[in-house]
């Protein structure tokens, strides 16, 4: 495992989700082969800018992120991401686990930045999407009624923050794993999306009922 690792992170193969898979099963050692990897390629802990325009992706952040998970799990990332400028990252993570727990972090990371506290609309869509990533497809996880209702009251109080067809599109897209009555008719009375998401509404809307039809 270590060789293979490094030898993919000197041929310039080791991409985010390999440290993302391999970190899955919360190996201690995986965490050390990680860190000596980091250090060995001096990978950054954010985006740097070559003279040549060409972007070095924060390689070194990612594996900072599935270290923290190996060592201290979902915990940790929630610790993590009370950094403003490493929560993106742990929300990146979170998303490719389907999970109740990643769906239970997810929302506990949204207290932070919510509406209602330090709001950081940003965030927030990135945690929605998410959210919407792991609830809305085949493969989501069981989760309570409490945490789906939790979810919805997030997507529905988040609507307000949008501007932009792109905005409304993505929260609309993620009531589809977590939606009820009251969603479908919150839909009726947003902007009317056109362009690339013209027909999003319908295709919302069709998902909830199927999904309440199968409670």
């Amino acid at each position: 495992m270590k060789e293979e690792l490094i030898n993919k992170a000197e041929n310039h193969d080791l991409n985010v989700e390999d440290i993302i898979k391999v970190s899955s099963s919360r190996d201690p050692d995986i965490s050390i082969i990680l860190q000596e990897i980091k250090e060995r390629m001096s990978w950054p802990t954010n985006l740097v800018e070559n003279v040549d325009g060409s972007i070095i992706p924060p390689m070194g952040m990612w594996i900072d992120v599935a270290s923290e998970y190996i060592v201290n799990g979902y915990d940790g990332l929630f610790e993590l991401a009370k950094d403003e400028n490493k929560v993106r990252f742990v929300i990146g993570f979170l998303q490719e686990f389907k999970t109740s727990e990643s769906v239970n972090v997810l929302l506990r990371i949204s207290d932070i930045y919510s509406v209602s506290s330090n709001c950081q609309k940003n965030t927030l869509i990135k945690i929605i999407s998410g959210l919407n990533r792991i609830l809305s497809f085949p493969g989501a996880p069981v989760i309570e009624d409490s945490t789906r209702s939790k979810a919805r009251e997030l997507i529905q109080e988040s609507l307000k923050l949008c501007n932009s067809q792109s905005e409304y599109g993505n929260l609309l897209c993620a009531l589809r794993g977590v939606g009820d009555e009251e969603s479908i008719k919150l839909i009726s009375i947003v902007p009317k999306l056109v362009g690339e998401w013209s027909g999003t509404e319908s295709i919302v809307k069709k998902a909830i009922k199927n999904r309440l039809k199968k409670v």
